[in-house]
């Protein structure tokens, strides 16, 4: 009587076929994607708790807020301004030619910009990278009574190193290098207030450049990063995934490849890596950001944007 009920047990479940609940597709390794509406032109794209906070470029000044709950994959996600407020007094830092001009955030910030990274700092400290002059500008992320993100404030900007301003005798300080990429910011680690910035591409030779500096544009050194991509190799973004640099480089989906901190700022290799996700419409990817549990987000610059993630 037992082996009956078994069977017809057994039985009942085959015949409930395909109406049982599904296990969810695991996602581990897999590139899953979202577009982003609200957002358009990304640049640049870092995590911040719950959320993903990004900029584009083009001349958009404004710092976006993506909640990672709202990323569905295959589904639509919406991009919320953050209200900006800039200190205008504020002097432009740093130990280079241009920040002993006397300029302040109220010269600067009415210029044409170009925004192309982002990074936060623990608790609350927002950098934003402008590749027109080579500026970072920072503050702090704002929250409202309720404890949701609602506005920025920009107190400060500094130089970063690496600036090619070719033309100063013409009064012109743009920088006409290879331009900023990428701009990264750790926390938890020795180091916990450098920066580093990221170089589009090479020059000086066939070697890439990471520049290192303080919140207040001190130069602390530079990372030179060879690679066997030839000297048209361009880059995108860069990130830390908790053991080593990870830039995006290359032309559409392009690849992630790795490299590691050298001992003494000594000379280290770009890893050939892996490839970027592959979405259609997407014709670039433009920022990147590691969460703690090691996810990768990747951004585009499309419109709307798209914003790609891959666990580990």
């Amino acid at each position: 009587m037992t082996r009956g009920w078994a069977l017809l047990l057994l039985l009942l479940l085959a015949a409930c076929g395909d109406d049982a609940p599904q296990p969810a597709p695991q996602t581990a390794g897999h590139w899953r994607h979202c577009r982003v509406d609200g957002l358009a032109g990304a640049s640049g794209l870092t995590i911040f708790g719950d959320d993903l906070i990004a900029v584009a470029g083009g001349g958009d000044r404004a710092v976006y807020v993506i909640p990672l709950d709202a990323l569905e994959h295959e589904g639509r996600a919406r991009a919320r301004k953050l209200k900006v407020d800039v200190r205008d007094a504020a002097l432009l830092l740093g130990a280079e030619p241009f920040a002993l001009q006397g300029y302040t955030l109220e010269h600067l910030w009415p210029l044409a910009v170009d925004f192309q990274g982002v990074a936060v700092q623990a608790p609350d400290f927002l950098y934003v990278g402008d590749r027109v002059r080579r500026i970072v500008y920072w503050g702090r992320l704002r929250r409202d009574a309720a404890g949701k993100l609602s506005r920025v404030s920009f107190d400060e900007a500094c130089v970063a190193p690496g600036g090619k301003r070719t033309k100063v005798d013409a009064g012109d300080w743009r920088d006409h290098g290879p331009g900023l990429a990428g701009l990264l910011a750790l926390t938890g680690r020795r180091r916990m207030e450098d920066l580093y910035v990221l170089d589009r591409a090479p020059h000086g030779g066939p070697a890439l450049r990471i520049h290192r500096m303080d919140r207040y544009g001190s130069t602390l050194g530079t990372i030179v990063v060879k690679h066997d991509f030839g000297d048209a190799l361009e880059c995108h973004a860069l990130s830390w995934d908790g053991s080593r640099y990870v830039v995006h480089y290359g032309g559409g989906r392009g690849r992630l490849g790795g490299v590691k901190e050298p001992d003494a700022l000594r000379s280290t290799a770009l890893g050939a890596g892996s490839p970027g996700p592959d979405v259609e419409g997407v014709k670039a990817w433009t920022g990147l950001t590691h969460g703690e549990d090691g996810t990768v987000y990747i951004v585009a610059g499309s419109d709307p944007a798209v914003i790609a993630w891959r666990q580990p």
